[in-house]
This record gives structure tokens, sequence and C-alpha cells, in this order.
């Protein structure tokens, strides 16, 4: 299932694993006014080139595990496979959401700040797994 399709150009804005995210931003040059940010968080793992020409992300949890060679092991609980696919390449991100926003705009600051809703930001999707996979492993406890 498709959740996102632009053909612009995008780049790698942020990348730390775990809790910060994958954030993939529209490229600067091309539209400087109107800028996509899309963010997987938290971000596990991701097989991704820097600069990408095209964004087609979908939902990848209905491939078969054999089919899989992502990582080496089942992927856990809180985890979600994201197939990305561009013009030049194709890729994955395994993370437990992904969410999209917009805004006419181009002062650098991110889109995703961590404080919620803001003036003149439009949120364009999101999709995270909300049930369990058959045989997953349990998700970690909680602090």
């Amino acid at each position: 299932m498709d959740l996102f399709i632009s053909e612009r150009r995008f780049e790698m804005f942020r990348w730390r694993t775990g809790h910060t995210g994958l954030v993939l931003r529209t490229f600067p040059l091309r539209n400087p006014n109107d800028v996509i940010e899309i963010m997987f968080k938290p971000a596990f793992a991701a097989s991704l080139p820097s600069v990408l020409d095209g964004v087609r992300i979908a939902d990848a949890s209905e491939l078969d595990e054999r089919d899989d060679t992502c990582l080496t092991r089942p992927l856990k609980d809180y985890e979600h496979r994201f197939a990305v696919q561009g013009s030049d390449y194709r890729g994955w991100v395994i993370a437990s959401a992904v969410y999209g926003l917009a805004a006419d705009r181009s002062n650098g600051e991110p889109l995703f700040d961590g404080w919620g809703d803001r003036a003149g930001v439009r949120k364009l999707f999101s999709h995270q797994r909300l049930e369990r996979r058959p045989g997953a492993p349990e998700s970690p406890p909680s602090a």
C-alpha cells in the first residue's frame, strides 16, 4: 500500500538511530519556498542514498519474511518495514512510524520540532503499526 508519492528531490536532513529518527527533506535548490519533510520515528535501520530523486513510500509489512534481506533477524513487534523507492534507487527503512509535513517557507528550521502543531505547517500523512504481527517478539518493557 502506497503511503506517499512525490517526484521532488529529497535529501537526508537528519539521521540518528532511535527516538530522534530519520528526516528526509525536499532539496532546497529546486523549490525553496515549499518544504516537505518525511520523518521515520523511531528509526532503527535504513538503506537509502543521501539524495533521493523522487520518493515513493509503501507499507512493506505484507512482504514475506523470507524475502526480507534488510535485517538478519525477524522484526520486533515495535519495528515496521517501509519500502522507499525513487527514479534511480530502491531502499528500506525500519521504524515504528512515518509522518509527512509540509509548509510554505524556507527559513531552515525543521518542521518536526517535537512541540506539536505549528502555524503554517500542514500534515500530509501518517502511518504506524497498531496491530501485533503473529509470532513477533514482545515489545521491550517500558521504563
